[in-house]
């Protein structure tokens, strides 16, 4: 019985490896072709919800940006967070943003979902 807990454990600590850049009502999308920058950068207002970490980097003017980096995704997953992004900003529905990454600097958009709380 003690070994079925601890695999369960296990199993549910896995998946438990993203933390939060934000939660809150889209309010731009950017979208760069610099040079030697090329993110597409999601804000969020300035009453969202914080990152898990109070990652400061995540911050520009009091606004969570998030950002989806392209050499980090392939085309098809950039295209379809870009989607949702711009579908929560037209709806005025929240979104929930983590990253993968455990780098308290990292504000990369690994996951994102359209949602009215935070689960």
């Amino acid at each position: 019985m003690k070994l079925i807990a601890i695999f369960i454990g296990v199993l549910f600590s896995l998946g438990v490896n993203a933390n939060s850049v934000g939660f809150g009502k889209v309010v731009g999308i950017k979208i760069y072709d610099f040079k030697n920058e090329n993110p597409i950068r999601i804000y969020l207002n300035v009453d969202s919800t914080a990152s898990s970490w109070n990652n400061s980097n995540c911050l520009i003017d009091g606004r969570i940006v998030a950002n989806i980096s392209l050499p980090n995704h392939d085309e098809v997953a950039v295209s379809r967070m870009l989607s949702v992004a711009l579908a929560a900003q037209m709806a005025g529905k929240k979104v929930r943003i983590h990253s993968e990454s455990t780098s308290a600097t990292d504000c990369e958009v690994d996951f994102i979902a359209i949602q009215e709380t935070a689960f």
